[in-house]
């Protein structure tokens, strides 16, 4: 899947007791209550299920984990969604 097709939606998760969702339609969910790191790492395990639903759990645990690590480390910082305009 292409990644400029994949859309985010933010809502609370806590009833399907999961922190992001992925649908396979190019479409994922993002759990509200998450931020910073925690929630750049959700972001991206769930880009790569969406971009290469093949990928098995565990390459993707550890690539989101290490990319979000990265990424974090090397001053990247998400913009909160509760503080935009």
């Amino acid at each position: 899947m292409k990644a400029t097709s994949i859309t985010v939606t933010r809502r609370k998760l806590g009833r399907y007791r999961a922190l992001g969702l992925a649908h396979g339609n190019g479409e994922i969910e993002i759990d509200t209550r998450l931020k910073g790191q925690p929630h750049l790492r959700i972001l991206i395990h769930e880009f790569l299920h969406e971009w290469e639903w093949a990928l098995p759990e565990d390459v993707v645990d550890k690539l989101s984990t290490d990319l979000a690590k990265f990424l974090h480390k090397n001053n990247t910082r998400m913009i909160e969604p509760d503080s935009l305009p």
